[in-house]
């Protein structure tokens, strides 16, 4: 009996110790509940799968995360780059405020793929993982400038991950 106690003792420190270890957040406790569902299969990069509406109304919580979102792929006229409309709101009405431009390795296949297509007749959906990046505010409201055509968009996703 009295070794079945130091047995029964250690075991239980060993599973509390191994719930405890399962129990930690994939998130790393940066979003708040509700924000997002994480996903991703590698051990250094989890995704906070989100929809365009949430990322466009508290943008702030996104900032500089990495982030999932599906949308509406449109390359600029040439096919050298890509921009995703947030909502279908947003293309409908054509507004640049909800779109964001897309960076990084894979964006050129990706404005390729969506060139092809005819994207500004025939919207192209994608999902689109990496690094969101929103684009600050001058004092008066505005966006401050990008340069080039990224001064009226809303954000940038950097170093970016896709498939239709």
């Amino acid at each position: 009996m009295t070794r079945v106690l130091p047995i029964a003792v250690v075991l239980s420190l060993v599973l509390t110790a191994c719930g405890s270890e399962a129990g930690i957040p994939l998130d790393h406790g940066w979003a708040p509940p509700g924000a997002c569902v994480f996903v991703g299969n590698r051990a250094d990069k989890h995704y906070c799968a989100t929809t365009g509406t949430q990322l466009l109304s508290n943008p702030d919580v996104y900032d500089g995360q990495l982030i999932q979102v599906a949308g509406i792929v449109v390359a600029s006229p040439d096919g050298g780059d890509a921009y995703l409309f947030l909502t279908r709101e947003a293309f409908d009405g054509g507004e640049p405020y909800g779109t964001v431009n897309l960076k990084g390795l894979e964006a050129l296949a990706l404005a390729r793929f969506a060139h092809q297509s005819n994207s500004i007749h025939s919207p192209v959906q994608a999902q689109v993982s990496g690094r969101f990046r929103l684009y600050g505010l001058t004092p008066d409201g505005s966006r401050v400038a990008q340069g080039g055509n990224d001064t009226f968009r809303f954000g940038a996703i950097d170093e970016i991950e896709w498939r239709p």
